[in-house]
C-alpha cells in the first residue's frame, strides 16, 4: 500500500469496482507516542495511493475506515459525527488522527467534487477474531488479556506455557529459547511479574468496544444499503462530516474491563494502575443514532465477546494440542519426481520414499512422524502419483487407505491441494487443513514443528486453509549438501551431470 507503483499495477491488473480500504498503520497508545512520524506518513500514504487509484479507475464506491479515537480529546459524549474538528485532538495519537482525518476528509471531497460515492466510517475500538495481541503495538483490550494471561502463568511457575507463548509471539526479540532472566525482565518491562499484572493510567478512563465481525457485518450493510446522499440531510447547505460511527454505543471503564478478564483467566493475582502512566482520552463513546436510523445494530455486548476473545490470547500447550490433535488434517503432497534430488533420487523412487537422511526411514515416513501429538493417525492425507500409491500404502500402514490421493493434475500443485481440501471438507466441514510438502525434513526439527504449531492456531481463528511450503535453497541429505544449477547438481564439491549419473 506504501507503494504507489505497487497499487497502481493491482487497480491496472485487477480493475475493481468496489474498494473496502481497512489497511493502516495502526497501535496503542505506547505504539501511537513512540512512532509518530510513521503514523502520519504511512497513513497519508496509504490513503492517497488507494483513493487516488480508485478515482482514476472508476471504482463505483469505496468505503474508507477511519476511527473513533480521531474525534477530539474534549468531545462531547456520546460524540456525534458532527463532533470531528471542533476542539484539540489528543495528544498522544495526534499524527495517525490527522492522517485519518485527511483521508475521511478526501473521500467528502471527492464525493462533492467529482460526484464519487465514497462513504467514510469511524469504527469504535474493535476486538475478536485474529486480533493482535503483540505487546509492543496492540491496543487496551488484547493487551491486557495476554499480560493477564502471562502473569497467570508466572503465577503458577507455568513456564512451559510461557516460552509456548513466547515462541509464537516473540516480544523484542524474546522467544521461548531465550534466558529465564531475559524473559522476566522483557516481561517485567511490560508490567507482567510474578506478583501481579501493572496497567497505564488509572482505570477510570471509560471505553466502548466492538466485535470485529460485527465491524465487517456492519461495513458489508453500507457498502450495500447506503450512499453518500445517505449521510446528509437533503437541503444541507454546507455538507460536512458525512462520516458514519459505528459502534455499540455502550462503554465500560478500563478497570472494570481488566477485571472481566481477570474473571474469563482465571487469574487470582493482583491488577494495580500506574497513574504516573497516561490514561489517554478519559471518555470516549459514540452517538450511533446515524447507523441506527439507516438500519444496522449491534448485537454482542463487551461480556459476551471477552469470553470469545480471550482463548484467542492464551497460547496454552494443553488447550491447543487437544484442539488441533482431532480438528487437524494434514495434507502431505508427495506427487513429485524428485529431481532436486537426483541422482539419490529417480523417477521410479522419488526422494519422498528413499532413506535420505541415512536414519533408516523414507523422507515421508519421518514427515508423518512429526505431527505425532499435533494431529491423530486418521487426520493424515496423503497426495501422490496414482504409480507411487502401493508405495505409500507399504511405508505408511497407519494411513487410512481412502486417505491416499491420487493427484487429479499431474504434478500441478493448485488442483491437487484444492482436491485434498474438497475431499476432506466434505466430511469434515470445520477442518483445520494444513498442507506441507513430503520432503520437509531438511529443516530443523524444532523449527519445523513451532511453524506448524503456529499455523494451526492461525488456522482455527481464520478458518482458512494455510499451506505451508518449506524448500531450503541448499537442502542437507546423508551424503551432504546439494546444490542445483540447470540440469547439473554439485555433491561435496564434485559437479556432476544429472541426466547421465542417476545412481
Amino acid at each position: 500500500m506504501l507503494d504507489g507503483v505497487a497499487v497502481k499495477d493491482f487497480f491496472d491488473q485487477e480493475r475493481p469496482e468496489y474498494v473496502i480500504l481497512a489497511a493502516a498503520h495502526v497501535g496503542g497508545i505506547m505504539a501511537n507516542s513512540t512512532y509518530r512520524a510513521d503514523f502520519i506518513y504511512k497513513n497519508l500514504q496509504i490513503q492517497q495511493n488507494v483513493i487516488g487509484e480508485s478515482f482514476r479507475h472508476g471504482v463505483k464506491k469505496l468505503l474508507f475506515l477511519g476511527s473513533t479515537c480521531i474525534y477530539p480529546r474534549d468531545a462531547q459524549q456520546p460524540m456525534k459525527e458532527d463532533a470531528l474538528l471542533t476542539s484539540p485532538l489528543e495528544y498522544t495519537n495526534e499524527p495517525y488522527a490527522i492522517a485519518k482525518i485527511a483521508g475521511l476528509k478526501m473521500c467528502e471531497s471527492f464525493n462533492l467534487q467529482y460526484g464519487t460515492n465514497y462513504i467514510a466510517v469511524m469504527p469504535t475500538n474493535l476486538y475478536g477474531p485474529n486480533d493482535n495481541f503483540d505487546l509492543e503495538r496492540s491496543h487496551v483490550l488484547p493487551a491486557m488479556i495476554r499480560k493477564i494471561h502471562l502473569a497467570k502463568c508466572l503465577n503458577e511457575d507455568n513456564w512451559e506455557n510461557i516460552r509456548y507463548d513466547l515462541d509464537m509471539r516473540p516480544v523484542e526479540g524474546i522467544n521461548g529459547e531465550s534466558r529465564t532472566e531475559e524473559i522476566l525482565a522483557v516481561l517485567k518491562s511490560y508490567g507482567i511479574s510474578k506478583d501481579g499484572v501493572e496497567l497505564w493510567g488509572t482505570g477510570t478512563p471509560l471505553r466502548e468496544f466492538l466485535w470485529s465481525e460485527e465491524m465487517a457485518d456492519a461495513s458489508v450493510f453500507i457498502m450495500e444499503h447506503v450512499d453518500f446522499k445517505d449521510t446528509y440531510r437533503p437541503g444541507t447547505k454546507e455538507i460536512r462530516n458525512c462520516h458514519i460511527n459505528i459502534g455499540t454505543g455502550k462503554e465500560i471503564s478500563i478497570a472494570d474491563l481488566a477485571h472481566l478478564i481477570v474473571k474469563e483467566t482465571g487469574y487470582t493475582g493482583s491488577i494495580t494502575f500506574n497513574p504516573e502512566k497516561p490514561d489517554g482520552t478519559m471518555r470516549k463513546l459514540t452517538d450511533v443514532t446515524k447507523l441506527h436510523e439507516l438500519g444496522w445494530h449491534h448485537k454482542i455486548d463487551i461480556e459476551e465477546g471477552v469470553q470469545q476473545d480471550v482463548p484467542n490470547g492464551i497460547w496454552n500447550i494443553k488447550r491447543n494440542k487437544e484442539h488441533t490433535c482431532y480438528g487437524t488434517h494434514i495434507v502431505i503432497m508427495a506427487g513429485g519426481i524428485g529431481s532436486r534430488f537426483w541422482p539419490m533420487s529417480t523417477p521410479e523412487c522419488p526422494k519422498q520414499f528413499i532413506d535420505v537422511t541415512g536414519c533408516g526411514k523414507s523422507l515421508i515416513q519421518l514427515t508423518v512422524e512429526r505431527f505425532q501429538g499435533l494431529c491423530i493417525p486418521d487426520n493424515i492425507w496423503i497426495v501422490t502419483s496414482d504409480k507411487y500409491k502401493e508405495t505409500v500404502r507399504k511405508q505408511l500402514p497407519s494411513v487410512p487407505p481412502h486417505h491416499i490421493l491420487t493427484e487429479p493434475v499431474a504434478r500441478n500443485t493448485a488442483p491437487c491441494i484444492t482436491y485434498a481440501c474438497w475431499k476432506i471438507k466434505k466430511h469434515h466441514p470445520h477442518a483445520n487443513i494444513v498442507v506441507t510438502p513430503a520432503d520437509a525434513l531438511v529443516i530443523n526439527t524444532d523449527e519445523f514443528r513451532r511453524v506448524i504449531a503456529k499455523a494451526l492456531l492461525m488456522t482455527d481463528q481464520s478458518k482458512a486453509i494455510v499451506t505451508i511450503g518449506i524448500r531450503p535453497c541448499r537442502p542437507e541429505t546423508g551424503y551432504g549438501y546439494i546444490a542445483r544449477e540447470k540440469r547439473w547438481i554439485r555433491i561435496y564439491g564434485k559437479w556432476m551431470n544429472s541426466k547421465r549419473n542417476r545412481t
